[in-house]
């Protein structure tokens, strides 16, 4: 799953009941951590779409469409 940072630190705020800013810092500090553990650990330089079988953007759908959707892959109904 993907988002914009500002869709991620507007639900983490929500969520976790942190002010704007506080958001804001949290997920630039774990995007980080991220970009560290993929370089790291798998020699990724930049991370892409098509290193997923799956990628939803939350940017314009909900948490629980998001969700309903990677059910509905995850299935054997297709």
């Amino acid at each position: 799953m993907t988002g914009s940072r500002e869709t991620r630190s507007r639900r983490l705020g929500a969520a976790e009941g942190l002010a704007d800013l506080e958001a804001i810092r949290v997920i630039k500090n774990s995007d980080a951590a991220r970009v560290d553990y993929l370089k790291r650990f798998y020699g990724v330089a930049v991370e892409l779409p098509i290193h997923y079988d799956l990628v939803i953007n939350t940017d314009s759908i909900s948490m629980k469409q998001a969700a309903a959707l990677i059910a509905r892959a995850a299935s054997d109904d297709l």
